[in-house]
């Protein structure tokens, strides 16, 4: 999916079919980039630079923003660099950020940071294990915000670009998959939607409120609520396939810990996508290797998916023919 802000190829094959509903997310308007605040030099416009190499990465939406956060260990030192773009992905520069470094022991220390490119700001800053959280400050012009980030648990991370490539394949080598995806432009903007997958090339989906569209190989078949199915045609399609794309360059992928969700342990990995640019958190089951949930900050696209129905029975057909 491509919209004239953000090139998702990421998601080309599960919001392909949902032109309609992507344009509506596209066409809000972003706020204006702030400044202001205690001055720093400010980076020309344009995007931000891509996580330094052998840094973890985790990222938030913070109101219509995105803000990522990556960090690099060496021995007591822990080198962070904050990350704030707005809707068109350009980053959002001439603000004053702080790191807030929470030890987990009572004690709170405040780092304060440098501009390293179009709304790029890091430091470095002396650490005695691993610590709670970061809690990145942001400070522009008429703007104030925070983002607390939960350290990993495994400190430092370990390296996870095989495992994260073990992932892709596991979806990929799925019969049928079935996605609840939550996608907004920011808090108040969001579409639900969910999608049937069927190998090798049948997709049905419904997104709340906006429609419903069935694909069958080279055939697609739309219509909004209540009204008539629409017969046009598809360029063939190839499901299941991982959100974050299969040939998509990934980097910075590392195994951050793990986390119980419906009473199973899972990995949790992140990882980003910078020519997207994007950024990813998923879990994944240790047993099957499968991804059951998702979530992806990125321009304008805040993302979260819930996975389900791996391999199960699964019909999907021209509306003429059920």
């Amino acid at each position: 999916m491509t919209t004239p802000s953000l090139k998702l190829g990421v998601e080309a094959i599960l919001l392909a079919a949902a032109v309609a509903a992507v344009a509506a997310l596209s066409a809000i308007p972003g706020r204006g980039t702030s400044t202001g605040g205690i001055p720093v030099p400010a980076a020309g416009p344009g995007p931000p630079p891509p996580p330094p190499t052998g840094a973890f990465v985790l990222a938030q939406e913070n109101g219509a923003d995105g803000v990522a956060l990556s960090g690099r260990v060496h021995g007591s030192k822990l080198e962070l660099t904050g990350t704030v773009f707005d809707q068109t992905g350009l980053g959002v520069s001439g603000l004053t950020v702080l790191f807030a470094i929470d030890a987990g022991d009572g004690k709170t220390s405040t780092l304060e940071s440098s501009p390293c490119g179009a709304g790029c700001y890091g430091g470095t800053a002396d650490v005695r294990g691993r610590p709670a959280a970061v809690t990145v400050q942001i400070f522009g012009k008429n703007e104030r915000s925070q983002v607390r980030f939960a350290m990993p648990d495994l400190w430092p991370p370990t390296p996870a670009g095989a495992l994260v490539r073990r992932a892709a394949g596991t979806i990929e080598h799925l019969r049928t998959l079935v996605t609840n995806e939550r996608l907004g432009s920011d808090a108040k903007h969001v579409l639900h939607t969910i999608y049937r997958d069927m190998a090798p090339n049948r997709l049905e989906y419904t997104v709340e409120g906006v429609g419903q569209s069935i694909i069958v190989g080279s055939r697609r078949w739309d219509r909004k609520p209540g009204g008539p199915w629409k017969n046009s045609p598809q360029q063939p399609i190839t499901v299941p396939s991982p959100a974050w794309g299969a040939s998509t360059k990934v980097t910075n992928a590392f195994l951050l810990g793990t986390a119980l969700l419906a009473g199973r342990r899972s990995w949790v990995v992140s990882f980003a996508t910078p020519t997207v640019p994007a950024w990813f958190t998923i879990w994944i089951d240790p047993r099957s290797l499968r991804t059951v949930e998702l979530r992806m900050t990125a321009a304008a696209h805040f993302m979260h998916h819930v996975y389900s129905g791996f391999n199960q029975s699964l019909r999907i057909e021209a509306p003429d023919r059920k």
